[in-house]
């Protein structure tokens, strides 16, 4: 009676093994014997930084092309289809890459710590400011930077101090860098008032939120 012949693929790891072919007997000896001789892919190690911050974006690779990117918690770090990872929150995850040669496939993982960010205080202080006029802002915690989104519009000090400069609108930004190297900010939206055209008779106060003319 004819023996039937069936194929089977195994998957294996060369560097497991003294050789390279598989026999899979099933049964007896009698049986149906399938040579198999199917490797998986050799990746290399994934290479690139371990570290990001919340919001920053690092680059891997891995000398193996063709393959495929992966987060295992994307509520932590993205990862794009050519290995840049995106923080998102602080914690790990694993990023993977995987590599199939039309049967089998094989992965290599990288651990990616996002770090924690300083938290920044709000920014208290006036919302609005007169042309040519002076308010302060506060926020923490100490040691961070102070800038202006438009200096035409206002602009403020190293210890955040704000000048109105012409009439409009403009971002004060308080920005912190913490020891991990991760940077966060808090944001105040400024109003600079116009001074107000005035004549030149009559007597008494003239005045705006901040901004005020004694008449003579």
């Amino acid at each position: 009676m004819a023996v039937g012949r069936d194929k089977y693929n195994i998957c294996y790891k060369p560097f497991l093994y003294s050789n390279s072919r598989w026999q899979l007997y099933l049964g007896d000896i009698t049986s149906s014997v399938v040579t198999v001789s199917l490797s998986v892919p050799v990746i290399g190690a994934i290479t690139g930084n371990s570290n990001v911050c919340p919001g920053a974006t690092i680059n891997l690779s891995d000398t193996t092309n063709g393959g495929t990117w992966s987060s295992d918690n994307t509520a932590i770090a993205t990862v794009n289809s050519s290995g840049i990872v995106s923080g998102v929150a602080a914690g790990t995850t694993h990023i993977v890459y995987t590599v199939t040669n039309g049967v089998c496939s094989d992965s290599v993982i990288k651990t990616i710590t996002v770090l924690s960010p300083p938290v920044v205080s709000p920014i208290s202080g006036p919302a609005t400011v007169c042309v040519s006029a002076t308010i302060n802002l506060n926020s923490g915690p100490t040691g961070g930077t102070w800038s202006s989104d438009n200096t035409a519009i206002a602009t403020v000090s190293s210890s955040g101090a704000v000048t109105g400069i012409v009439a409009g609108s403009t971002n004060i930004v308080y920005s912190v860098t913490n020891g991990s190297g991760c940077t966060d900010s808090a944001i105040k939206t400024i109003t600079v008032n116009a001074l107000p055209v005035m004549s030149a008779t009559g007597g008494g106060y003239w005045s705006m939120p901040g901004c005020y003319y004694k008449l003579n």
